[in-house]
């Protein structure tokens, strides 16, 4: 509409951060953010071939707080990568204070203004890019690189260590990031499926961005990453309802521990099991069994209970 040109014309002047006003859904500079059955396969898939020849692994990410509390790990050192932004005329200035507040840490501004960042020119064109009706209060969008792997001695050097096998649920996987960080943990060895959830939207949104403050290290073979932890004297306990499982309760002497979640369904496989130091679990009055999350809200409270902070 001529009223949302004109305020994206006022933004230019206004601000020294270079953005680009999208005016039709099928421009190719946002084919990254289109879903499959409307993007154009082929700029898609060029675009998609050059980040990969760059060493990114692209993944759409969103929402207001999710995409501020990003660029705020970005400016604390996370390993996190924006490709490109997009979002509308009203939130443009939200994000651009968020980018600027990088500006003073590893994330130069020189580096910032490289980012490209695209406006729609309205509300109802930015719904008709993602096909579906967006929250026009929520509806900052980034393609980022995420999550970044980092070396498993970088986590065996920040301990506790939550390790996630095979949870595949990408809102249990955030829920659980959230309350791994809250309580003061923030190095993660995932498994393969695991890894898979770290990547969907769902995850960062359900974590309240809290997921870009972690480190991760994908494990695809958890059996050997779990015995290379415990080399380094970190006790591993695995939750798990069965005959050798104990009641959880506080490690107590350090922060040498980490903690093993399992499927949603299938808990432990026998192997993780079995390379565990420890098996515990969450004792219940009544029920087959806690959700994921909530066991592992319980078992990682009562690991780190009494022991230093």
């Amino acid at each position: 509409s001529a009223t949302s040109a004109g305020r994206c014309n006022d933004l230019e002047k206004q601000n020294e951060q270079p953005f680009t006003v999208i005016t039709d859904p099928n421009d190719e500079r946002v084919q990254l953010f289109r879903p499959k059955s409307l993007r154009n396969h082929a700029k898609y898939n060029e675009q998609l071939t050059s980040l990969r020849k760059h060493g990114k692994e692209p993944a759409l990410h969103g929402g207001r707080r999710a995409m501020v509390r990003m660029l705020e790990a970005c400016s604390m050192g996370s390993k996190v990568e924006p490709i490109c932004f997009l979002t509308n005329d009203e939130l443009y200035p939200v994000l651009l204070d968020a980018m600027n507040g990088t500006t003073e840490s590893n994330m130069s501004a020189s580096n910032t203004n490289q980012i490209p960042i695209y406006v729609a020119e309205s509300q109802e064109l930015l719904n008709k890019i993602r096909g579906q009706k967006l929250n026009a209060g929520d509806s900052i969008l980034s393609m980022i690189s995420f999550p970044v792997p980092s070396d498993l001695q970088e986590l065996v050097d920040n301990p506790p260590i939550l390790i996630l096998e095979d949870v595949r649920n990408a809102e249990n996987v955030g829920s659980i990031l959230r309350t791994a960080f809250c309580l003061g943990i923030t190095s993660i060895v995932a498994s393969p499926t695991a890894w898979a959830s770290l990547r969907d939207t769902r995850a960062a949104r359900c974590s309240m961005g809290t997921i870009y403050y972690h480190r991760f290290y994908r494990a695809s073979d958890l059996g050997k990453t779990i015995k290379a932890i415990q080399a380094d004297g970190i006790t591993v306990y695995g939750v798990e309802i069965g005959e050798t499982a104990r009641p959880v309760g506080p490690h107590g002497i350090d922060r040498n521990w980490a903690a093993v979640m399992g499927n949603e369904d299938l808990g432990l496989t026998q192997a993780a099991g079995k390379a565990c130091d420890h098996i515990v679990f969450v004792p219940q009055a009544h029920g087959d069994s806690l959700n994921v999350g909530h066991a592992a809200a319980i078992t990682l409270f009562e690991l780190g209970r009494e022991g230093p902070l």
